[in-house]
Formats: structure tokens, sequence, C-alpha cells
């Protein structure tokens, strides 16, 4: 790859041979994918949620952690299939996904505590601000580690 000045010489030229294209096209069906796989995801995530507090009367903060553990195995099937196409083994692959779980259950129970223990909003707020957190850690840490 070379570097060519332009007129101005202010704002190097790359010339590409297409592999950035077509690594970004494959990462924004990947991002596409994942969004897609989430968004089915969140909804499990909050039925289970809202039939454990709403109809149940069970503790948000329980509930938040029950809702998550019973949606990985839906994620993780999702992920390895259809979003990453993974050719890694599940032997492999699975230990990988359950790490990174842990480490979003982690974050995730911790946003719920914060929101609805210490600051004390309601639920829903609570974890309305962990999905701004959780997925897109997911997304790195699955795409560059569980799946590769």
């Amino acid at each position: 790859m070379s570097t060519q000045r332009n007129n101005s010489a202010l704002f190097p030229v790359r010339e590409t041979d297409g592999s950035q294209k077509k690594d970004l096209g494959g990462m924004i069906r990947k991002v596409f994918r994942y969004g897609v796989v989430r968004l089915f995801g969140i909804f499990v995530y909050f039925s289970i949620l809202a039939l454990l507090i709403e109809i149940m009367k069970q503790d948000p903060v329980i509930s938040s952690a029950v809702s998550f553990v019973l949606s990985v195995v839906i994620l993780y099937v999702l992920s390895h299939s259809f979003v990453f196409q993974s050719s890694r083994h599940h032997s492999s692959a699975v230990p990988r996904f359950l790490v990174v779980s842990f480490i979003a259950f982690c974050l995730n129970t911790s946003v719920m505590h914060l929101t609805v223990n210490v600051l004390g909003w309601w639920y829903v707020w609570g974890q309305l601000s962990a999905v701004f957190v959780v997925p897109p850690t997911n997304f790195l840490l699955n795409m560059y580690w569980s799946f590769k």
C-alpha cells in the first residue's frame, strides 16, 4: 500500500486493493445480523423480565439476572450460526462465549443495581440503560475472541 499526497499536500491519499471495502462490507453485515439477533434477544429478555416482575412479583435485580441467563442460550446459537458464521468448534466457542456472557452479566447486573437500588429508577429505565453498555461490549468480545 503506497501513500500519495494530494494537491494540497496536507492529507495523504491511500491506494487500496478493494480488501478494505470487502472487510467493511463484512463488518456491516455482522453488525446488522448482531442487531437483529440482539433485538430478538432483548424481546425474549424483556418478556421473561416482565413475567417475573409483574406477574410473579419477583425482585427486579434477581429477575434481570434470571432473564439474562435464559437468553444466553438463544443468543449463543444465533451468534455462532447466524451472526459470526463461525467455524470454531463448540467445545472451544462455548467456554469463550460463556466468559463473555459472564462479563456482560456482571455489567448488566451492575447497571441494574446502580439504576434501581442506588438511583431509584424504574426497572425498565435501568434495563434500557444497560442496553447501551452490554451489547456493544458483547459484540466486540465475541467477534474478536469467542468466534474468531
